[in-house]
């Protein structure tokens, strides 16, 4: 599920909507997409923007945007039985699930918790932003006895919060982030800024090599803390950020194709791959 927008108006006309909504799911992949205003009648609260339970397993939920939603991201819901159709014995509701790089944003939407893991077996919670300006007590929670995983470089505005005797490994999170250090929150852009101290904080996570726009991660003296990675700007054809546009920034993107590199910074024609025609487009601007 990639590249879609699940939105209200305002909120939904009965209280059992979810944008995304799997049981008994394996494999499965959200991203690239936002979650606008899914929230229940008045009084009566929605399901889970995102939502994964029953016994699935292997789900990643990636560069999302969740704004004004009452309910976030979850990976389990159960903290009881476990009713499975793939193994009606398990203890589990979600196995090896990872969150990384979404932005999970409310100012005026009551409601739960942005990110949560209920009995849910390996989670990883990694690079996430979540600002909920006192919606709700706690920005991600982990669940039940048989919870476990790790949780590293989350951006919040409020707590990380253990229930029920689950177990995490926390390292790298902030949970005192302001509106001020965004570009503008309120209007949807999570952009860090530069003097913000999310930048250069994080913890090292094997593996972690985007953010949220597909960007090169880490920038600077480390990773930042949260789904953006703070980029000073840049022209658009300076490949290899020198600040100037020759040759090098030609050897940059044939590297980029050689590697396969997924960056968006690579993109120039804007056509969601990196490939020869963007080689193109850089040697047309150089010949002109």
């Amino acid at each position: 599920v990639e590249f879609c927008r699940f939105e209200f108006t305002d909120r939904a006309r009965w209280y059992y909507t979810n944008g995304v909504d799997v049981l008994d799911g394996a494999g499965w992949v959200v991203s690239d997409c936002e979650f606008v205003r899914i929230r229940g009648p008045v009084g009566e609260m929605v399901g889970p923007a995102v939502l994964f339970w029953h016994n699935c397993m292997g789900t990643i939920v990636e560069r999302c945007l969740l704004y004004e939603c009452e309910f976030g991201i979850y990976l389990g819901l159960s903290n009881g039985d476990i009713v499975s159709k793939r193994d009606p014995d398990s203890q589990w509701d979600h196995h090896n699930g990872i969150i990384r790089n979404n932005v999970l944003y409310k100012a005026r939407t009551s409601g739960d918790v942005g990110i949560s893991v209920n009995k849910s077996k390996n989670f990883a919670i990694y690079n996430n932003t979540v600002i909920q300006n006192g919606t709700y007590q706690h920005n991600i929670e982990y669940r039940a006895q048989n919870s476990n995983g790790v949780i590293f470089n989350n951006l919040c505005d409020g707590p990380i919060f253990q229930r029920n005797s689950a177990t995490a490994e926390l390292a790298g999170n902030i949970t005192v982030a302001q509106d001020s250090w965004f570009v503008d929150a309120d209007s949807m852009d999570f952009h860090l800024l530069p003097d913000c101290p999310a930048v250069d904080s994080a913890a090292a996570v094997d593996g972690l090599a985007l953010d949220f726009d597909g960007e090169a991660r880490p920038w600077g003296a480390a990773a930042d803390v949260g789904a953006d990675e703070y980029q000073p700007p840049f022209e658009r054809w300076d490949i290899n950020r020198d600040s100037r546009i020759n040759i090098f920034d030609v050897l940059e993107i044939l590297k980029a194709i050689g590697t396969g590199s997924e960056d968006s910074w690579y993109d120039l024609d804007s056509n969601g791959k990196v490939n020869i025609f963007d080689l193109l487009e850089m040697l047309k601007l150089l010949k002109g």
